[in-house]
Parts: structure tokens; sequence; C-alpha cells
């Protein structure tokens, strides 16, 4: 019983001890990483990856995976950037709507197709990448951003930077849904034993298909806020970011086998 007890404990607080040494060692090793203004940088820095996190962890739930995350910012950027000359009000609807449409693409071939999630994502990577490139020549597109800069590199009051925000907001809001909705005790249902929840009358294909849409559509916010601090739309933009936004989603303690 205390074994038990112990293990369980162990499993859940380990990774915050790691993450204190880890500090420590950041604050023994220069004077300046405990200032305030190094740790707001950093959680800026970090809130991109963050998006792409909470919109991995639910398809990591449901036992699948996205490998798309990274190539819908690169495509994202590319979008903002080529109609922000049109104005914001048509790029930021329009970048949104790319990511949804890759999280669509992928929800389906794995709902529909019954294919894989790791081969569907795979070529959702390779298309989303493609069409960046395509679109963009494979060039670098810089862009006048104006207030559209405000989303990635603003500061509320002139000291607390935005993207932390926003990140922190759809955290609490992810970890509400999960926690406290139907649609969220589904999705651990359907990654703990998907046919376990169909027997119970979970619907698994709108499941599995909107886990991705999430994924899809938190993944264009990341692609904006990495345009906004950059004012410029980058068709290779976010490449890796995926196999970072797994190990975040491990390492914050979600079972890649799903449904814990």
């Amino acid at each position: 019983h205390w074994s038990q007890i112990l293990k369980s404990r162990a499993e859940k607080y380990t990774i915050w001890l790691v993450l204190l040494v880890l500090i420590g060692i950041g604050a023994l090793s220069s004077e300046f990483f405990l200032k305030p203004s190094n740790l707001l940088n950093v959680l800026r820095q970090v809130s991109n990856l963050g998006f792409l996190s909470v919109g991995m962890t639910f398809v990591i739930l449901s036992a699948g995976i996205d490998l798309s995350v990274g190539s819908i910012i690169g495509l994202t950027s590319i979008v903002v950037a080529m109609l922000m000359p049109q104005g914001p009000w048509l790029a930021i609807p329009a970048a949104l709507g790319a990511g949804m449409a890759i999280g669509f693409l992928s929800g389906l071939g794995v709902t529909a197709g019954r294919m894989p999630p790791f081969i569907v994502t795979l070529g959702m990577l390779s298309i989303g990448r493609g069409l960046a490139l395509f679109i963009s020549q494979g060039q670098v597109i810089e862009f006048e951003s104006g207030l559209f800069e405000f989303l990635g590199g603003g500061r509320i009051g002139g000291v607390v930077p935005f993207p932390p925000l926003v990140f922190l907001t759809v955290v609490a809001l992810a970890a509400f849904v999960l926690k406290n909705t139907v649609f969220g005790r589904n999705v651990y249902a359907v990654g703990a034993n998907e046919e376990a929840a169909r027997l119970s009358g979970v619907n698994i294909g709108r499941v599995k298909m909107m886990v991705y849409l999430i994924c899809g559509t938190l993944s264009a916010v990341g692609g904006l806020f990495y345009a906004s601090l950059l004012s410029v739309g980058n068709p290779t933009g976010g490449q890796g970011s995926e196999l970072d936004a797994i190990a975040a989603v491990v390492i914050g303690g979600t079972s890649l086998f799903g449904g814990s």
C-alpha cells in the first residue's frame, strides 16, 4: 500500500523537482537568470511552443499524434504576410482557417480514412510545408504589421508580455474543458479504451475530428504570434516544433498511449 502511494507521488512530483533543480542551476550560472525581465522574456519565448503543446495534449490524450503542427506555423505565417497588406481583418481569419483546414484533413484521414494518425499527419506535414514553400516561392516575406505587432511583441502596462497572458488563458480553458465537460471526459475515454468508449455510446469519430481541429487551430494561433513577433512570413518557420511539442506534452505527464 505504502509503496503504491510513494510511486504515485513520485510520478506526480518528480518533474517539478527536476524543474526546480534546473532553475537552481540557471540561477547559479547567471546573476540575471532570476530577474523578472529575463523570466518574462522566457515566458514570451515559450508561448508559441505552448500553444502547440496544448493542442497536442488533446490529440495524444485520444491516443493519436499530430506531426503537422510545425508546418502549420510556417504556412500560417506566410498567409499572414501575403494578406496583411489587405488588412489584419482578412489575414488573421485566413491564417486561422488554414490551420483549421489542415486539422480537419488530418481528422478526416484518421476517422473516415481509418489511417494511422502517424501516417496521416506526416503527410499533412509535407503538404503544409510544401504549400508554404510554393506560395512564397521559398522566400521569407517581410510585411508591415502595424497594430498586429502587439500580438507577439506587445506588453501590458509596458512590462508584462502579451503572449504569455494569452497562453495561460488557453491553458486554463483547455484544463476546464478536459476536466469539466462531456467532451473532455470523452477524449480521455477514447484514449484509454476506444472500444469501451464506443460501446458506451461515445461518438469516436466526432471526438477524434474535434481534437485534430483543436490542434490545427492552436497551431495556427502559434503561427500568428510567430509572424507578429518577427513581422515576417517564413515558409520553414516552426520546423522541428512538432517534436518539441510532443516532448513538452510527455514531460508534462501525458501518456503517449493516451487516456491519462
